[in-house]
């Protein structure tokens, strides 16, 4: 029995550790825009933004889509879902930032002979974004 006591309160500064900002308790605002993937990338942004809804309803927090473009052929353009609940913003505030793909990769040669690669070049895919309501 003490152990499971100890585990609950190490469970319990973890929480406080890990939610501690004074933001941390806000309802969240969750953006998704599909980038320059086309229809793929809006089949991602869909993915994703059915993803999150469900984790909202595993979770306990409510929900709602606010803004929803649907995309020409599949999947969505943008989204941006409305989230609320205790600590809804901390639980999510690391869900931001963007995927991106290589369009191409080619190696260029260097003096002396030895190729390299060259950098990939990148485009956005995805990009999320969440700020506190």
């Amino acid at each position: 029995m003490e152990i499971h006591t100890l585990h609950t309160a190490v469970e319990g500064l973890e929480f406080k550790t890990m939610l501690n900002e004074a933001d941390d308790q806000r309802a969240a605002l969750l953006t998704i825009n599909a980038g320059a993937g086309g229809t793929e990338s809006q089949d991602w942004a869909q993915m994703l933004h059915r993803m999150y809804t469900r984790y909202c309803e595993q979770a306990g927090f409510s929900y709602d889509t606010v803004e929803l473009q649907y995309g020409e052929v599949a999947g969505i353009k943008s989204a941006s879902i409305e989230i609320s609940g205790d600590f809804a913003y901390g639980y999510l505030k690391a869900e931001n930032g963007y995927i991106a793909s290589c369009g191409y990769r080619h190696l260029t040669a260097m003096p002396g002979g030895t190729p390299r690669s060259a950098p990939y070049l990148l485009f956005p895919l995805l990009m999320m974004k969440l700020k506190w309501i």
